[in-house]
């Protein structure tokens, strides 16, 4: 069988019989963050959406802590001169809007809300980090 791509897995998910189980549990996790993708109430988000996002939520330890854990705090890490400046990153935003293109992002802040980390990932895969604050 041949491996699906991006879409295709993400398609397939979100056509599945459970996807209003998954679009809620889905919102339950991410609702807050989905502003970044201008999604404000469950009713405008994709099946597609959650689809995406369940998918992401089962790659979390795998793929994205690691890139959370190296490359993300590396752009903290890079921004304050002295150690311990920071306590937590937390997940900010979510930014789907380019979702079918395959490029999407994850947008981090610390706890002194001043900087912003984007981690930009092309489907499955790092881009690249930016800061903004």
């Amino acid at each position: 069988m041949n491996k699906m791509t991006f879409l295709e897995e993400i398609q397939r998910r979100s056509e599945s019989e459970s996807i209003e189980g998954i679009r809620q549990d889905m919102w339950e996790n991410y609702g807050d963050l989905m502003f970044g993708s201008d999604v404000n109430t469950i009713q405008e988000m994709t099946n597609f959406q959650a689809g995406f996002l369940h998918l992401m939520d089962q790659k979390w330890t795998e793929t994205f802590y690691p890139l959370i854990q190296n490359n993300v705090k590396a752009e903290f890490d890079g921004w304050y001169e002295e150690e311990g400046s920071y306590e937590k990153i937390n997940m900010q935003s979510i930014d789907l809007k380019q979702l079918e293109s395959g490029t999407w992002q994850l947008m981090f802040e610390d706890n002194n809300v001043d900087l912003i980390v984007h981690l930009y990932m092309k489907e499955w895969e790092f881009d690249y980090t930016a800061r903004t604050g």
